[in-house]
Parts: structure tokens; sequence; C-alpha cells
């Protein structure tokens, strides 16, 4: 982070090179995990039984722009 934020040789790599697909495509799986997290969050706060259960189906039909789970 200190290299990005403070000019390092990350920002002018990226500029030159441009970003990796690999990359961006992680960062927008994990983008798209926060956002189920935050919905999870919210459901556990309104206990809205229904909305919790149905989260691993709601992973399963968009497994394509989410992050895989992992067991725990």
């Amino acid at each position: 982070m200190n290299s990005f934020i403070h000019g390092g040789i990350h920002p002018f790599a990226r500029q030159r090179d441009g970003y990796p697909v690999a990359l961006l495509l992680d960062v927008t799986k994990n983008t798209n995990a926060l956002s189920m997290l935050t919905l999870l969050l919210l459901a556990a706060l309104a206990e809205d039984v229904a909305v919790t259960e149905s989260l691993p189906e709601l992973h399963q039909a968009f497994a394509d722009v989410l992050p895989t789970l992992e067991p725990i």
C-alpha cells in the first residue's frame, strides 16, 4: 500500500503495462463477496431467516462472479 499511495513503482508500472486481467477479475469477485457479506449482516440484523437461508442458493446462482467457497 505504501508504494501505491506514495508514488512508488506500482502506479508507474500499472500505467505503463496496464492491469493483469486475473487481478481485475479477483478484485471484482472480492468486491461482490463483500456485498454478499453485507447482505448477510443486514439479514442477520433484521432477523430475516428467509434471506439468510437463501444465501447458499444465491452463491450458487452467481458462482461465476463470486470467489469459490472454501470449507471452514
